[in-house]
């Protein structure tokens, strides 16, 4: 006669050090993966409609130079097919400029700034050109992503998303040069 008795199942129990190999990258992964999608920044300062009235005009100043960002490896990334983007320059938009130049994504802009933005595309070179603007002071920007040249590469920096940010001031008819890139990467 068979004895019922349960059968004993043999189970593979991973080392505790191989386990930890495997958690560790892990974990790591997540937390860069969630440091990277950061909370939108509110501004503190408020839009003043006030601020943007000298703008409303059309002036004979025209603003043009290069946009591009460098990783932190020293790889120049054009702003070409980038679209570029001009506002005037208040304390609503200096605000916005400082987030952009931490790192950070600024939350929604107030619905009336969209009055006063203009926008350009980046040539193939990453060159741009704003005319017909009035003698006033600027924000210039645009944000600026790359992927790996090499997909299997592990190269630090080898992707990224970064804003280009410049300040402007011209005068009635002046023509300025202006580069636009990341703060410390020139």
């Amino acid at each position: 006669m068979k004895s019922s008795s349960p059968r004993i199942q043999k189970t593979s129990q991973v080392p505790a050090r191989e386990w930890a190999w495997n958690f560790i990258p892990t974990v790591i992964c997540a937390v860069l993966l969630l440091a990277g999608c950061s909370t939108p920044v509110a501004q503190t300062v408020s839009f003043n409609e006030a601020d943007y009235k000298s703008y409303e005009s059309v002036g004979g100043a025209v603003i043009h130079g290069h946009a591009f960002v460098r990783s932190d490896t020293g790889v120049k990334h054009g702003a070409a097919g980038v679209n570029i983007y001009l506002v005037p320059l208040t304390a609503y938009t200096e605000e916005r400029a400082k987030i952009m130049e931490s790192g950070k994504e600024p939350a929604a802009a107030d619905p009336r700034l969209e009055n006063y933005i203009k926008t350009t595309v980046g040539d193939w070179g990453g060159d741009y050109k704003f005319e017909g603007l009035p003698a006033g002071k600027y924000l210039l920007y645009c944000k600026i992503d790359w992927e790996r040249q090499y997909p299997n590469s592990m190269r630090r920096a080898g992707s990224g998303e970064v804003y280009a940010v410049a300040r402007a001031q011209v005068s009635g008819g002046e023509h300025k040069s202006v580069v636009i890139t990341n703060p410390g990467r020139n």
